[in-house]
């Protein structure tokens, strides 16, 4: 069945004469944005794709404190979704930014793949962009990967493994840094409102593609446990170990914390 989907967004953060930074984190105060999508949806009756939409558009931006110049960009996004529980989203991004005082066309592709069948979900996904690296404060290209799966080992047992990447170039479009990160994740469910999941986070960093430099970065080890004793009533345990390397090469404990969280839902 053929049909058209649009959407749109306007937003503008403004603080005026109150100071609300105390309050807690408020991005981007006093910019503007504006976002306007739209392309024709299919659904097919039969066959290998279920539904298909392909979508453009075109965004305008304006900086805090910037009253003359206007990021203006381009919007192009296609996404399918097929019978066998697999899909995939396609989106593309270019245009003039107006940024920090400086003016350049920034462009980004992002593409990805995701699946799911009676026991997994896997997901996998990228982002390729031309645009200011805030860290080291310059224009250059940059990428990042995300991929991880969900899998049902036995009925009361789950694994889960995230994982991501980051790639940063130099001015001389020279990979200057890797930035890999895995996180496996076990879940056990104990009855059906009482479960608890380990985790641990890997950080690592490889300059540029020097593979046998690669230094184990920081370490993160989790522990969660939940209860729901009563409707929208909640018990949480958790506890968090954070180790970094040190300047022998060896991770060295950042900080211990453990943590318990009651929530109670009170009728009246």
């Amino acid at each position: 069945m053929p049909g058209l989907d649009s959407g749109g967004e306007r937003r503008f953060l403004e603080s005026f004469s109150i100071d609300v930074r105390d309050i807690g984190y408020v991005p981007w105060a006093g910019m503007k944005k504006f976002i306007l999508f739209t392309g024709p949806y299919k659904t097919y009756p039969k066959g290998l794709i279920q539904n298909l939409w392909t979508g453009f558009g075109g965004a305008v931006g304006q900086e805090p404190g910037d009253t003359l110049n206007w990021s203006k960009f381009g919007l192009f996004c296609l996404n399918f979704n097929l019978r066998n529980n697999w899909g995939g989203n396609f989106f593309l991004e270019g245009g003039s930014c107006y940024d920090g005082g400086m003016d350049y066309f920034q462009w980004v592709i992002n593409p990805s793949i995701y699946g799911n069948g009676l026991n997994y979900n896997i997901w996998l996904g990228g982002n390729v962009n031309y645009s200011y690296n805030y860290p080291r404060n310059f224009l250059a290209y940059q990428a990042y990967t995300w991929q991880g799966f969900y899998w049902t080992l036995l009925p009361r047992i789950s694994l889960e493994l995230n994982s991501n990447l980051w790639i940063e170039w130099d001015t001389t479009n020279t990979i200057i840094s890797i930035w890999p990160v895995a996180t496996p994740r076990i879940d056990f469910t104990i009855t059906p409102t009482m479960t608890c999941g380990i985790f641990n986070e890997f950080v690592f960093t490889t300059p540029g593609t020097d593979f046998n430099k690669t230094e184990f970065l920081t370490n993160r080890f989790g522990f969660l446990f939940s209860y729901n004793f009563k409707p929208k009533s909640w018990l949480y345990i958790a506890l968090n170990d954070y180790r970094v390397q040190d300047e022998t090469d060896r991770l060295t404990l950042k900080n211990q914390v453990g943590a318990i969280k009651a929530k109670y839902l009170i009728y009246f």
